[in-house]
């Protein structure tokens, strides 16, 4: 299986064969799975929401919590299966900077909790704040989110995309197992014919 790298801003949805990777500092990802189906999405965040003094019509930008947010929802209809179906997870939101206090991770993970409660779910998955950088890594094979944090000045291998498996997770890393992760015996998961942007 082949690991997608997500850059900031990026959105992916896609079915079980896929797998995706990011890495996180005050930046906040949400993860989204569907235990049955295995079809999942991730979102890449920088900001709560797009500027106010920015007018006009526009296209939905990976960006924006906000707006990713609605984009998921629009892909989980589009594929037949309802948001409150998925579970949902929260990562990131670090403070960075060894400078000046910063409260872009704060904000961000503040703002991803709202928009979450308002989208119905009632719980998720998360691992958010402090003082450094997540390695995050979801498998829609079984729902699996990996997490590796590295505090400031920790040097951390850079490999590619390459260990993005639990088995793998080095001491500090976090990992959280999906509730429905067993597939039901003769269930087929529906894989979607791309991934969307």
């Amino acid at each position: 299986m082949r690991t997608r790298l997500l850059l900031p801003g990026d959105l992916v949805f896609g079915g079980a064969d896929a797998r995706w990777q990011t890495l996180l500092g005050s930046c906040v990802a949400f993860t989204f799975w569907h235990p049955r189906l295995r079809l999942g999405a991730m979102c890449h965040c920088l900001l709560p929401k797009r500027a106010q003094s920015a007018t006009g019509p526009h296209r939905l930008a990976g960006r924006y919590l906000d707006e990713s947010l609605v984009w998921v929802q629009g892909q989980m209809r589009h594929y037949g299966t309802a948001p409150r179906d998925y579970e949902a997870g929260l990562f990131g939101g670090s403070v960075v900077s060894t400078g000046a206090p910063s409260d872009v991770g704060l904000r961000n993970v503040e703002a991803a909790r709202h928009l979450l409660s308002a989208g119905g779910w009632d719980g998720w998955r998360e691992d958010v704040l402090g003082a450094g950088n997540r390695k995050l890594c979801f498998d829609l094979s079984s729902g699996s989110v990996s997490v590796s944090f590295h505090a400031p000045g920790q040097r951390s291998r850079d490999d590619g995309g390459r260990e993005c498996n639990d088995a793998v997770a080095p001491p500090n890393a976090v990992s959280f197992r999906a509730r429905g992760s067993s597939r039901p015996a003769g269930e087929t998961p529906i894989r979607p014919r791309r991934d969307d942007r």
